[in-house]
Parts: C-alpha cells; structure tokens; sequence
C-alpha cells in the first residue's frame, strides 16, 4: 500500500524548512476517526516512514510530550518564528519506551510467541523488536520473546501471520487474539451458509 503525498507537496515543504531551521509550528492537523481539524503547535523533530506513511515527529506544546502526526492529516501548516532546542530527556526516553511499532505504550508486555518451522528464517534473519530474542526449538519451530508496548499494534502483527504463529504469553493477548479469529470465523460462515 502506498500512500499518495503529492497533494501534501508545499506541507512537505514547510516541515522541511521548519526541521531544518529548528522552528515551531502551527498545524491544522485531523485526528484519527475526528472530521474537524484542531491546531496544534509543534516543534517537529523528524520525518519518518512506517509501513509505507510518513510520520512527523516532534514536541506537542499541548500534550507536553513528543507526538507523532500522520503527514495525510496534516490540512496546514504555518511556520512561526520561534526556534526551539531539542529535548535529549524525551529522545532518550522515547528511546527506552520501546513500541512494537508507532503507538506509544509502556513497554509492559511479555510477549512469548510460537512460530512454525515453515517461516523460523524469517524470524531468525530480521529484527522485529530491539528487546527480542529468538529460541530455536527441537522441531525446527522458534519461539520469541520481547518486552514491548503497542498491544493493538502487536495483535495486527500477529494476525499477520495466519496459523504460523501461536502467543503463548501474555494471557489476556492470546484471549484477544482468540477472540478475534473467532469472530473473523463467524463473519465467514454465517456468510456462506
């Protein structure tokens, strides 16, 4: 999936100037599931990509903590005068909180997850998380283990991988994952009946 940045084009350009002279900024900037725009001030930090999105990443005034924003809801931008010194302090700890992907959680998860003998390369040949570990097992299967946050995030990614994974820990995220596939299940059958 690839989203289309063209008609972000002079945004893209604003937060590029606005990085590179290290200045604040105002952003008209819809939330996930709102219609309306609200302003927030911000002093971005970085542009990063994350399953093919573009995330600005910077300083919420409002929330007093570091944010990230998805470019396709940004509607505007203004850049003000005000220049801003980056926070090491919320760098360094964003750095340890450790997400399993762009949702800030704690990282409070155990997370121990079985996978088949069919894809153990691919988990042996990519890091998924800084904090995993990968076990091999007697038959060809491996199983791995992280300390991440991002519980919705970690769902998705586990369901992506169909019956070639099994969570073994923690418990309430087998019950979710179970209960997902289960009601996926019903969806289908009552479907085709």
């Amino acid at each position: 999936m690839v989203r289309p940045y063209a008609a972000q084009k002079a945004i893209l350009m604003l937060l590029r100037q606005a990085l590179l002279l290290q200045r604040t900024v105002h952003l008209q900037y819809v939330k996930a599931g709102q219609k309306a725009p609200e302003l927030q001030q911000v002093d971005p930090y970085s542009l990063l990509i994350f399953e093919s999105g573009l995330y600005l990443v910077g300083y919420s005034h409002r929330a007093k903590a570091l944010r990230k924003y998805a470019v396709e809801r940004i509607k505007q931008v203004e850049l003000t005068e005000e220049t801003f010194a980056l926070r090491t302090e919320l760098l360094k700890k964003s750095v340890t909180q450790r997400p399993f992907g762009l949702v800030e959680d704690d990282p409070t998860l155990q997370v121990r997850i079985r996978f088949k003998e069919a894809v153990a390369h691919l988990l042996t040949e990519r890091v998924w998380h800084p904090t995993q570990q990968v076990r091999p097992l007697g038959n060809g299967d491996v199983l791995l283990t992280m300390q991440a946050g991002g519980f919705k995030e970690i769902l998705l990614w586990i369901l992506s991988w169909g019956d070639l994974a099994q969570v073994l820990h923690p418990p309430e995220l087998v019950e979710l994952v179970s209960a997902t596939l289960s009601a996926a299940s019903r969806q289908y059958t009552t479907t085709h009946r």
